[in-house]
């Protein structure tokens, strides 16, 4: 949702965004042992999400996204270093509104991105004095135009 606290609608991931307490104390959650009927379902905004690491992964990305005022033509680096898990997403939002409805959306995208320790040429890989000299030449070329 677009209104803070900023509640999940939906995920791909099946995260609900919903946590099962008691009725008597929202602070404790309801477990196999309690009665149905001594439980409620309280919906969990997004930055508060950490029972697992994509919960803790969607929580990162708004935040961060957040902290960017969610911009809409730019993507947003993600990184999670996690114990169980590593990793660097892209993230995007777009807004998704409509008046007939009262509908204020924010749709929030995350795309992995493979990286690699081997894509950086430095001193004494056998492409760096190939990248230097053609640098070097188009540096030359361009300042005697």
């Amino acid at each position: 949702e677009e209104a803070e606290p900023n509640y999940v609608i939906a995920s791909s991931t099946g995260i609900t965004g919903v946590r099962k307490v008691l009725i008597e104390d929202n602070s404790k959650p309801c477990t196999e042992e309690n009665d149905r009927d001594r439980c409620m379902g309280v919906r969990i905004p997004i930055s508060d999400l950490n029972e697992d690491i994509m919960e803790q992964l969607i929580s990162t990305t708004y935040l961060t996204q957040k902290e960017k005022n969610f911009p809409v033509s730019e993507l947003i680096p993600v990184r999670v270093d996690h114990d169980d898990f590593r990793g660097v997403y892209a993230s995007h939002t777009i807004g998704f509104e409509t008046k007939e409805a009262g509908i204020s959306w924010r749709i929030m995208i995350l795309s992995p991105v493979s990286a690699h320790e081997d894509d950086t040429i430095m001193p004494g890989d056998s492409m760096f004095q190939v990248l230097i000299t053609s640098v070097s030449a188009g540096f030359l070329v361009c300042s005697t135009l």
